[in-house]
């Protein structure tokens, strides 16, 4: 179960049902003062999933080619002439 708590679109998914919950238990009057609540809850969960979907599209993008270019084509000249 901590496994799944650590994705961020999990946790933002519980902030968005626990102020659905707040709004359908207390009000709309409540959400109004529950919204900077919802902001700063979901806040570091959407800069993590930007960061991962980030890193996951590097991923993508430069390990199929990794080691193909630059660094298997590179030449060595040694020394000895000097």
């Amino acid at each position: 179960m901590k496994r799944w708590l650590s994705f961020p679109s999990v946790q933002i998914l519980l902030c968005v049902a626990v102020y659905a919950l707040i709004g359908w238990r207390m009000g709309a009057f409540a959400l109004v003062f529950a919204s900077p609540l919802l902001a700063v809850a979901i806040a570091r969960p959407i800069i993590n999933l930007a960061g991962n979907s980030r890193h996951r599209l590097r991923a993508h993008v430069w390990l199929p080619v990794h080691g193909t270019h630059r660094t298997a084509r590179r030449r060595f000249l040694s020394n000895a002439g000097h």
